[in-house]
């Protein structure tokens, strides 16, 4: 048996490195020894140094569970033992006590704080239909957030090309609007809300506009030629892309639109067709815009504004745009890119099973991460226009995490920074994930080759989500 002096240090050396339990076993075994270690001259100063941490931390805890006892959504085993706790430490005077109570209070605050790092599906919808007599299955290719909680997602069934507004509010249909027509595997960027919320414009494959809210036709002035890609950036600049193979247009293939005037205000010039595009974070007098190409290259252009007061209720006004650099993939079309919140990051899906992030700044590639086959939950074979990773989107509220989209049927969320995966969300085989998009709020919506929307959220479950 160790004398209480040694046992006594043995204790605070376990605390100080994060072995409550085994500090608490520690410190009891030398109060049976010598009780007046407290009032002991030679202990007396290291069991003062060892109770003061002891009642900070403890203090600490005990506000960390009393801040998840207000949360409505822990459960009841979670909410007994935070009470148990509290309890416990409104009687507790002793120090192998208070470390026990400390080392419980860790194990349940690491329960919680693990179940608030996951994502929880919170609704699905079945959006696809199959229609006779050919019964295509429709999947979901598109899908954006707007403003007031408005999801919108574009269902493609070979066929039939149907535009359905959801407002996630109400829990209902907000409009939706069908066209005998199907614009194939290529149509990622065929939808896009304006950035003041009032507007959707879509292909079909003209451009359309609509009244995001009601889905009342705003008009648009060239029904020239077919439109691939539409992308709304800041200040209403609409970027349309023009599939000058369907025929001529008189104007510019890959054109900025100004809102209030519905005229183009710039022509971007690029020799490559254009496969997908992405605004990066509105800034205040500047944007950056991505252009993936069907060769495995990445334009990034910089939009500028000035100030303005010549035209009434404007404060800004579009200037030009310049290329700034140019980002090498892997030759595959660039199916997905992605801006990170702060603009530092670019991640970009071609296909292939490796997802690549840039720093915007510098051009360098900073990770790839790897989606092998052999890593995917079960064998599979992608859908036509679909490759291993499909999608990726960077999360408002973590803005080192980036959602993958994969033909398996699962998203893998990753952890950029340290190239780990935090998260799996598996929606089952046949459930190919051709889109993914997140909320402001950090909701992340998923569209799936057999016409689902499934809707996930970090964070603890509401009670009547749990299973």
């Amino acid at each position: 048996m160790q004398p209480p002096t040694k046992l006594l240090i043995a204790a605070l050396r376990h605390f100080d490195q994060g072995r409550i339990r085994e500090a608490a076993v520690a410190a009891r075994n030398a109060l049976q020894l010598s009780p007046e270690l407290g009032t002991n001259p030679a202990t007396s100063a290291i069991f003062k140094r060892f109770s003061g941490k002891t009642e900070r931390t403890l203090a600490f805890c005990s506000e960390d569970v009393e801040f998840w006892l207000e949360d409505e959504r822990l459960t009841d085993d979670w909410r007994r033992r935070a009470e148990e706790l509290l309890a416990r430490t409104d009687r507790t005077a002793d120090l192998a006590n208070s470390l026990s109570i400390i080392a419980d209070a860790k194990d349940l605050l690491r329960e919680i704080a693990a179940e608030n790092a996951r994502y929880h599906e919170v609704a699905s919808f079945a959006w696809g239909q199959k229609r006779p007599p050919h019964y295509h299955e429709a999947a979901v290719k598109a899908l954006a957030f707007g403003p007031e909680n408005l999801l919108a997602a574009y269902i493609d069934d070979s066929e039939y090309g149907n535009i359905r507004v959801w407002d996630m509010s109400r829990n209902h249909t907000a409009w939706t609007e069908e066209h005998r027509f199907s614009l194939g595997e290529y149509c990622s960027n065929c939808l896009s809300f304006s950035s003041d919320g009032t507007l959707l414009a879509f292909t079909d494959p003209f451009v359309r506009l609509r009244q995001a809210s009601t889905g009342k036709a705003v008009k648009w002035p060239d029904d020239s030629c077919f439109y691939k890609v539409v992308a709304f950036g800041q200040d209403n600049l609409l970027l349309t892309v023009a599939d000058t193979k369907s025929g001529s247009t008189k104007n510019p293939p890959l054109c900025l639109w100004d809102m209030q005037t519905r005229r183009p205000v710039f022509q971007i010039q690029e020799t490559s067709p254009i496969r997908s595009a992405a605004f990066g974070p509105e800034g205040v007098l500047s944007q950056d815009l991505a252009l993936g190409t069907y060769d495995g290259r990445i334009h990034i252009w910089e939009l500028s504004w000035t100030w303005t007061e010549e035209i009434p209720d404007l404060d800004l006004r579009f200037t030009e745009a310049h290329h700034v650099r140019t980002l090498h993939a892997d030759r595959r079309e660039i199916m997905s890119a992605a801006f990170s919140p702060d603009d530092g990051l670019l991640a970009a899906a071609d296909g292939t099973d490796q997802v690549r992030v840039w720093n915007i700044a510098t051009g360098d590639l900073l990770k790839s991460l790897t989606v092998s086959a052999d890593r995917f939950s079960q064998p599979f074979t992608a859908p036509p226009g679909c490759g291993w990773c499909n999608s990726a989107a960077f999360s408002p509220t973590d803005p080192q995490h980036l959602a993958i989209g994969c033909s398996d049927g699962t998203v893998r969320v990753w952890d950029v920074p340290s190239g780990e995966q935090v998260a799996l969300l598996n929606q089952g085989m046949g459930q190919a994930v051709r889109v993914v998009a997140f909320h402001a709020d950090g909701t992340l919506a998923t569209g799936s080759q057999n016409g689902r929307v499934h809707l996930w959220r970090r964070g603890l479950p509401d009670r009547e989500q749990r299973r």
